[in-house]
C-alpha cells in the first residue's frame, strides 16, 4: 500500500499534527508511507527524516499540486491531518484520483472522507450522522489514541502525593503566546515545588525563556525531549495544554491542570471536567496569578489528588491499520468468493452444506451486486499486504441484519476472523445485527461473543446472537 500523510508543522500552527501523524504512520508497518509537507517557519521536517520518512515539500496548500504527486506515486491511501482542508477540498481530490482519504478531525466538522479519526476523550460516533457520508468508516475516541512508543514501554501506576512536588509544565511543541513564562512566574516562588519546562524545537520564545529562568535552582527548562513518558512518569503534576498531550496524561495517570490555548481544544476541556479526570483553568489569554497558584493548592489536597491519578479510564490504542484493510467487494472477486463457498470447514459450519457449482455462484453473485445497490447487502473482503484473507457478509432481514464470515484456510487460527468482524462493527452505524451459529461450532461462538455478541435465542441445531450498533 502506497499512503499519503499530508500535515504541516510550524510556530502557528503547532507540531501536534505531524507528532501524531508519525505514530499513525507506525501502524501501516508494511506501507510505503510518505509526508506531503510545506516549508513553513518553525516545522519539525527533520524529525519526520529522522524517523524513516520521506517528504514532499509542497509549495502551497493547493490540492492541483496534491493531486499530482498522488497520481505520480499511485497512492492508495490519502490521509489528511490540516485544518485548512475542508470538506470541499476532500471531495474534489477524492473525485479526481480515486484515492481512499482519512480525514483526522478534532472539532465535530464536515468532511468527504472513506475513514474518519477522531481520538479525542469526547468523541462520539453518532455525533457524524450528518457530517460524513454513509460509508465513512468512523475511528472515535480513546480506543484509537495514538500513543508513542514510549508510552507503552514506560511504567505507569497511580501516583502517591509527596511533600515535594515535580510539575511538569507542558504548553505545546511552540506555545506562540509563551504562555510558560506566565505560569513559571505564578509558581516558581512556591515552597517544595520542582518545575519541569518542557519546550518545543519550534518554540520561538526558547532563547528568552533561558536567559529569563535557567539560572533558577528550582526550574530545569528541557528543550525537544524524547522522553516526554519518563518525565510524566517522574512528574507529580501536570500543567499542559488541553490537546494531545492530555491523553499522554490520562495514560500516565498524572494528574493535570489545564489550560486551553487554541480554540479546537474546547471539548476536550468540557469532557475532562465533566468526567472529572482534570482541573481546567479555562483559556490562556484569561488567566492569572492567583487563578494558577488556587488550582495548584486545590490538586494538592489529598482527595483531589488520589482520584485523579487513581482514575479507571481506559486507553486502549487500537491499530487503525487493521481496520482500513477490509475493503467493498467489486466484481473481480467473483473467484476468490468461489473458492470461499466450497472451501470444506466453511461448508460443514453453513446451514446448507451442500457443494455450489459455478453458475449457481455466478447467479448469486449477480443477485448481491444488485441487493448491495439496492442497500440490502453489504460484502466485505479483507486484505493484507494486498493478498486476500476473508469475506464478511451482512444482508438485510427485515430490521436485522444478518452476518456471516469465512476466512481462507491458510489463515485460520491466527486472529483474523476477529480482526474482520471487529473491522465490521466500526464501519457499519445503527444496526441490529445477529448470527446464525450451530451448537457445535464452538469456535464461531467464542468468536462473536468476544466482540460483544450476546446469545438471544437456542434453537434445535442453531443459536442466535445478537448485537445493536449505535
Amino acid at each position: 500500500m502506497n499512503i499519503l500523510i499530508r500535515a504541516d508543522a510550524s510556530s502557528n500552527i503547532g507540531t501536534g499534527h505531524v507528532m501524531r501523524d508519525l505514530v499513525l504512520a507506525k501502524q501501516f508497518e508494511n506501507a510505503q508511507v510518505i509526508f506531503a509537507t510545506q516549508n513553513l517557519a518553525g516545522n519539525i521536517n527533520q524529525k519526520i527524516v529522522d524517523d524513516g520518512y520521506q517528504i514532499i515539500n509542497l509549495q502551497s496548500n493547493c490540492k492541483d499540486e496534491l493531486l499530482e504527486h498522488i497520481k505520480k506515486l499511485a497512492i492508495d491511501l490519502l490521509i489528511i491531518d490540516h485544518y485548512a482542508i475542508d470538506a470541499t477540498y476532500e471531495y474534489d481530490v477524492r473525485q479526481r484520483s480515486g484515492v481512499k482519504i482519512l480525514s483526522f478531525d478534532d472539532t465535530y466538522e464536515k468532511h468527504y472522507c472513506d475513514y474518519l479519526l477522531n481520538q479525542n476523550i469526547y468523541a462520539k460516533r453518532s455525533a457524524y450522522t450528518k457530517l460524513v457520508p454513509d460509508f465513512c468508516t468512523l475511528f472515535c475516541g480513546l480506543d484509537f489514541a495514538l500513543l508513542r512508543d514510549e508510552f507503552h514501554q514506560c511504567h505507569k501506576h497511580p501516583k502517591v502525593l509527596k511533600k515535594e512536588i515535580t510539575v511538569l509544565l507542558s504548553l505545546g511543541g511552540s506555545d506562540v503566546k509563551n504562555i510558560s513564562a506566565f505560569v513559571i512566574d505564578a509558581i516558581k516562588d512556591l515552597e517544595n515545588i520542582k518545575i519541569q519546562v518542557v519546550l518545543g524545537a519550534s518554540n520561538p520564545h526558547v532563547a528568552r525563556l533561558q536567559r529569563e529562568f535557567a539560572h533558577i535552582q528550582n526550574i530545569e527548562l528541557i528543550v525537544n525531549t524524547n522522553s516526554m513518558a519518563a518525565l510524566m512518569a517522574q512528574a507529580d503534576i501536570g500543567i499542559i495544554a488541553a490537546g494531545s498531550s492530555t491523553i499522554e496524561g490520562l495514560f500516565m495517570h498524572l494528574p493535570m491542570i489545564t489550560i486551553q490555548s487554541a480554540e479546537n481544544q474546547s471539548l476536550i476541556v468540557k469532557a475532562l471536567s465533566e468526567k472529572n479526570l482534570a482541573i481546567n483553568l479555562g483559556k490562556a489569554e484569561n488567566l492569572s496569578l492567583k487563578m494558577i497558584q488556587e488550582a495548584l493548592y486545590h490538586i494538592m489536597t489529598p482527595k483531589v489528588y488520589r482520584g485523579l491519578s487513581h482514575h479507571t479510564y481506559q486507553i486502549a490504542t487500537k491499530n487503525i491499520s487493521d481496520f482500513i484493510n477490509l475493503r467493498q467487494v467489486n466484481k473481480e472477486d467473483i473467484d476468490f468468493l468461489y473458492l470461499l463457498a466450497n472451501d470444506k470447514r466453511a461448508r460443514q459450519n453453513s446451514l446448507n452444506q451442500k457443494e455450489i457449482s459455478y453458475e449457481e455462484h455466478t447467479e448469486w453473485f449477480g443477485h448481491k451486486l444488485n441487493a448491495i445497490k439496492e442497500k440490502e447487502s453489504e460484502i466485505y473482503i479483507y486484505e493484507e499486504d494486498k493478498q486476500k484473507i476473508g469475506v464478511i457478509r451482512i444482508d438485510k432481514h427485515g430490521i436485522f441484519y444478518v452476518v456471516s464470515i469465512t476466512v481462507l484456510d491458510a489463515y485460520r487460527g491466527l486472529g483474523m476472523a476477529k480482526r474482520m468482524l471487529r473491522a465490521l462493527l466500526y464501519r457499519v452505524r445503527e444496526r441490529i445485527l445477529i448470527a446464525y451459529i450451530k451448537h457445535s461450532n464452538e469456535t464461531s461462538k467464542r468468536l462473536f461473543l468476544s466482540v460483544g455478541f450476546q446469545e438471544a435465542r437456542k434453537c434445535k441445531d442453531i443459536s442466535l446472537y445478537r448485537l445493536k450498533i449505535k
